[in-house]
């Protein structure tokens, strides 16, 4: 599928499903591919980023040869400064994009 969400509330295992997932499109690809595979990951604050990174390493510990794996804020991801601007103005490159505790997303 081009988009997946998956919702449910606290503790329902919804980063541990991300993590299955992941490994499922990771061993679907080849040891060439899987070595060049971009996976970004993102979420609305700095603790959020962490646990969902935290939480992801641990998922994929026994999935050998894994792309970099390092979370961001969604500000870090698309480029945004303090002041609201967007400086990077390109695509995000990757093979895969996870965004994590989408609710805490202002709409605004």
């Amino acid at each position: 599928q081009n988009l997946t969400i998956i919702c449910g509330g606290p503790g329902t295992g919804k980063t541990y499903t991300a993590g299955l997932l992941i490994n499922i499109f990771l061993n679907s690809l080849t040891t060439e591919e899987r070595r060049q595979c971009k996976i970004a990951l993102a979420a609305p604050t700095g603790k959020a980023a962490a646990n969902l990174q935290k939480s992801l390493v641990r998922a994929l510990s026994d999935n050998g040869d894994l792309p970099e794996i390092n979370a961001k804020t969604l500000h870090s991801l698309l480029g945004i400064n303090i002041s609201g601007k967007n400086h990077l103005r390109k695509p995000i490159k990757a093979d895969l994009l996870l965004i994590d505790e989408c609710s805490m997303i202002d709409a605004n």
